[in-house]
């Protein structure tokens, strides 16, 4: 149908500001989120005796939550009268599990609702910034010297091998890329996508392309009315993808460990272990 000029479907994205205004189809839209981080790190060393030594240190790490500047961010809220509290996504997947464990319905969890959201808007940011976030690290290198008899053989004169282990955390510094998953894509209230009821249209009444690249109006929908708290239409609204304000430091656990033997002077022997668990 399309090849010969009709169109029967159109579908549109509107966007719209941070007073619920929708924005002609096409506008660019500008996001500015900012955020600090830092870190602060010590580190000691201590020679127990001339040939073990222990290093320990600790890495604070800060880092707040993104926040766009201009206040166009919304949020996750339970509407309630005519306020709109901050709603954890788990506390709602949590209640959803209860009501299916009892043999409810999924739809007595409650209605989710989007208001603006963010210091810059005086509210609660997307999660919490973690001031807890304390990375221990420590490591030990013990050069052995057992002077003589069969572990002398096996490990070698005095400086012939190294002994070397390590444990730390690393908090990732994360934020930027969810943050912008999120506005792209689950920010509802400042974005809404619409589309005219398909089978509505024939052939008879199929309104047809204007020009190459200049489709009808009439076959796009009007942008639906905006404005804040926004709320989705039971029947046509679904969690795909969102962000909950519970969520934590992504971290790993780094662990390492090595010996080296020195067996002539031109030939070392090095056998290591480098392990990872986030």
């Amino acid at each position: 149908m399309t090849l010969v000029g009709m169109v029967t479907e159109g579908n549109a994205i509107y966007n719209y500001d941070k007073s619920g205004n929708p924005l002609a189809l096409g506008t660019p839209l500008v996001r500015d989120f900012r955020w600090k981080e830092g870190e602060l790190y010590a580190q000691d060393s201590w020679k127990i005796t001339r040939n073990l030594t222990l290093t320990y240190g600790v890495r604070w790490t800060l880092l707040q939550t993104p926040a766009e500047s201009d206040g166009t961010q919304v949020g996750v809220c339970i509407l309630t009268g005519g306020a709109c509290a901050p709603y954890s996504l788990s506390n709602w997947l949590a209640v959803s599990a209860q009501q299916g464990a009892a043999g409810g319905a999924a739809i007595n969890a409650p209605e989710l609702s989007f208001a603006p959201h963010g210091r810059y808007n005086r509210q609660s940011d997307f999660w919490n910034q973690q001031y807890s976030n304390f990375a221990p690290r420590v490591a030990v290198a013990w050069s052995p010297d057992f002077g003589g008899g069969w572990l002398a053989k096996i490990f070698g004169a005095k400086g012939k091998t190294s002994i070397r282990g390590g444990y730390s955390i690393f908090y990732n510094h994360f934020g930027a890329a969810t943050v912008n998953s999120y506005n792209s894509a689950g920010s509802y209230g400042l974005s809404s996508q619409v589309s005219n009821v398909p089978g509505t249209v024939s052939v008879t009444n199929a309104p047809r392309f204007t020009g190459l690249t200049e489709i009808p109006s009439s076959v796009i929908p009007a942008a639906p009315a905006g404005g804040f708290p926004a709320t989705p239409s039971s029947d046509a609204f679904a969690i795909s993808w969102g962000l909950d304000s519970a969520m934590k430091t992504p971290y790993s656990h780094a662990i390492n460990f090595s010996i080296s033997r020195e067996l002539t002077k031109d030939m070392l022997l090095n056998v290591s272990y480098v392990g990872n668990f986030a």
